[in-house]
């Protein structure tokens, strides 16, 4: 009897040792979830401070160059998409799908087709400076230019 006593005690034992590491563990847990929490939170605000200085900036591209930004679907991939280009068709866009994944900018594809090495020397410029600005007032040049010619 004294044996089966003794056997169950140390069951006991474990089982609250065992119980006692389980509580620790769920308390470890439950501050990981509250600090990723916490620094999910922080990003948000992080992303949401960095909107409200984008939408002017947007507004202002769309405005002065008459430029439109889309996603394409493709991962690191922008389309640029310009209007009023054609003096003789208001409503004819130009555009430009450049990449933008990988230590160099690319620029993929184009509407209406451009001259290659053109388009290759506003796009290493932009890779040297790093200055979007210039290279999207390159682009529209060389839009402006094909429509023309």
């Amino acid at each position: 009897m004294h044996e089966a006593i003794d056997s169950l005690t140390q069951q006991k034992e474990e089982h609250l040792a065992r119980r006692d590491q389980l509580k620790a563990n769920i308390a470890s847990v439950r501050d990981s979830i509250k600090q990723r929490r916490e620094a999910q939170a922080a990003h948000q605000r992080s992303l949401d401070a960095q909107a409200r200085h984008n939408v002017p900036e947007l507004r202002f591209w769309e405005h002065c160059l008459g430029l439109r930004i889309e996603g394409v679907g493709v991962e690191d991939q922008l389309r640029f998409v310009y209007a009023c280009v054609d003096g003789r068709d208001a409503e004819k866009e130009c555009w430009f799908e450049l990449q933008m994944g990988g230590k160099e900018y690319e620029v993929v594809s184009t509407k209406p087709k451009l001259d290659r090495e053109s388009v290759d020397d506003v796009q290493e410029r932009l890779n040297e400076t790093r200055e979007l600005g210039a290279f999207l007032r390159g682009m529209r040049v060389l839009f402006v230019q094909a429509l023309k010619g």
